[in-house]
């Protein structure tokens, strides 16, 4: 039979066609159909899988292993590429690893579902049609298929089988909100169904295991409360949909308040808080916790309308959603800022999602602060003391304005100030830390591929602080430090060392060595931050 024909297996009969190509190191795409499921196809270079692409959800897909990925920070800041393979690639390869074994875990399912067949072909390089970008590193399939089927086998123990993660989860009946009050866990994930996330995404959005989440759906899937559909749906969609469903019902969920002395609303001598959330409950309840705490509120639910309205109603605070439709609260957040009346307006992110990602985007787009959801009464009001209480008279405000910018401005002198050098052989790393420190601190950043450029670059621009990698040709990272550590004019300077898992120099070598904090790859660019700030602050302490 040749190995262009269509053909109709079982899914462990597809496992000998994966150790056909890599026995004879054949290039080419697989292309895998289970019934009316949309393809994948598998590409690979010389028996090895260099992409993967097809199936349901694939461009979320990218976007969601992306954010999995330990590049703590917007995609489109770290690399300015059209391509979303090379964006893949230069965010990190775990993720190609992660989207690969999506897919494997997919086929597996819809195969086992549709009475464990599928159809495949094979069309090797030379056909025109060929996916194979070589910007993609290129993968045994084997390792990543062993961690699939163990996933897989899981998901099996747990009683799984009908339900595909990568399906997405959509409201079908009317519900009252008093049915799930007891359990605050699955009334906040049915909340965040809107139609355009998967049974995955909706694991990432909230943080949690996607088997935990599948769990918690459970029940509710096999009451009809939930269907899981082949299609993504807006979230506009779904909500004319589901009508006067449990959305409506969520308008509906109080939460408790400590009752104090309401003031009244249209007094403009009082602080006024905006509350911009696309959900009219969110901001009842937080409407409710702000006046019972002495101050004012509005609420802009309207994507449209917010600016204007901020505009229009010169808040002083501004509670801000993050998943909204049209735009999401990092474009609004940028936004706000960009408007000179709005400019120094304090904004606080809400958000589902309480992860280091979303902490790090909040700073770049200038927000003040970041709140998770649920809507915890005791965060909100630390939030607004902390920002409005006990407001000064306007020329006191003016003195503590024009202080702050000199401390401000004696802050930005002291951030460009510092200069941190970057020694790594791998340049997506020195471009994705020197652009974090530049942003988020913004540090003078310079960056060498070598240990032997490193200490020519230090001759001629004497750094603050060295970020360094420890394997490296010619010239390793313990080499380098060595050769730094017996210069009188260098040996003070402080070095974060970067280093793999699979390798950790001996912790007295590198404590005679000078090495004031070791961080691991993969890591966040926010943790490398704050090893360098504190190496910074331990060496000003010494000298």
């Amino acid at each position: 039979m040749s190995i262009n024909n269509q053909k109709t297996f079982r899914f462990r009969d597809s496992i000998s066609e994966f150790n056909n190509i890599k026995a004879n190191a054949l290039s080419g795409n697989l292309v895998i159909q289970v019934a009316d499921i949309p393809s994948w196809m598998l590409c690979f270079s010389s028996g090895r899988l260099a992409g993967i692409s097809g199936g349901i959800d694939a461009i979320d897909r990218w976007d969601r292993n992306l954010a999995l990925a330990s590049l703590n920070m917007p995609i489109d800041r770290l690399v300015k590429s059209t391509d979303r393979q090379e964006i893949f690639l230069n965010a990190n390869k775990i993720a190609q690893e992660c989207a690969i074994e999506e897919v494997l875990f997919d086929i597996i399912q819809f195969s086992q579902h549709k009475g464990d067949r599928l159809s495949y072909r094979f069309i090797p390089i030379s056909d025109k049609n060929t996916q194979i970008k070589s910007v993609l590193p290129l993968l045994e399939i084997q390792p990543i298929l062993s961690k699939t089927i163990q996933a897989w086998q899981e998901w099996e123990k747990n009683g799984l089988t009908k339900y595909a993660p990568s399906l997405f989860p959509i409201l079908q009946r009317s519900v009252k909100a008093a049915d799930f009050k007891d359990n605050k866990k699955l009334q906040f994930l049915l909340s965040s169904i809107d139609g355009s996330k998967s049974l995955r995404s909706l694991a990432i959005h909230h943080q949690q295991k996607l088997i935990d989440v599948a769990k918690l759906l459970l029940t509710s899937i096999d009451s009809g409360l939930i269907t899981l559909s082949l299609i993504k749906k807006s979230t506009a969609e779904c909500r004319d949909e589901v009508g006067s469903k449990l959305f409506s019902e969520l308008d509906r969920v109080e939460i408790s308040v400590p009752v104090t002395q309401f003031t009244n609303q249209t007094d403009r001598k009082i602080p006024l808080i905006a509350c911009v959330d696309d959900s009219l409950s969110v901001y009842k309840n937080l409407e409710k916790i702000i006046v019972a705490h002495g101050y004012r509120s509005f609420g802009v639910q309207d994507p449209i309308k917010i600016i204007p309205s901020l505009i229009k109603n010169k808040p002083d605070l501004i509670f801000l959603d993050l998943v909204m439709p049209v735009m999401n609260g990092y474009e609004v957040c940028e936004q706000i800022r960009k408007t000179p009346s709005l400019v120094n307006v304090p904004i606080i992110i809400l958000t589902g999602n309480d992860g280091l990602i979303d902490r790090v985007r909040t700073k770049f787009v200038g927000a003040n602060g970041f709140l998770s959801k649920p809507i915890e009464p005791q965060s909100i009001v630390k939030t607004i003391d902390k920002y409005l209480e006990k407001k000064p008279a306007p020329k006191a405000v003016e003195r503590i304005v024009r202080s702050a910018q000199v401390i401000a401005a004696d802050e930005d002198k002291i951030n460009v100030a510092k200069r941190v050098l970057v020694i790594d052989d791998d340049r997506n790393i020195r471009e994705v830390v020197s652009m974090c420190l530049h942003k988020l601190k913004g540090w003078d950043v310079l960056t060498v591929s070598s240990g032997q450029e490193g200490l020519d670059r230090i001759c001629l621009n004497h750094p603050d602080a060295i970020v360094l990698d420890v394997m490296m040709p010619e010239m390793d990272g313990l080499a380098f430090l060595r050769r730094l550590r017996a210069n009188t004019s260098t040996k003070l300077i402080p070095v974060i060392l970067l280093t793999a898992n699979r390798y950790l120099p001996d912790k007295e070598l590198l404590t005679e060595l000078g090495v004031m904090e070791v961080i691991s790859k993969p890591f966040l660019p926010i943790d490398l931050v704050r090893k360098i700030d504190l190496a910074l602050e331990l060496n000003s302490s010494l000298v």
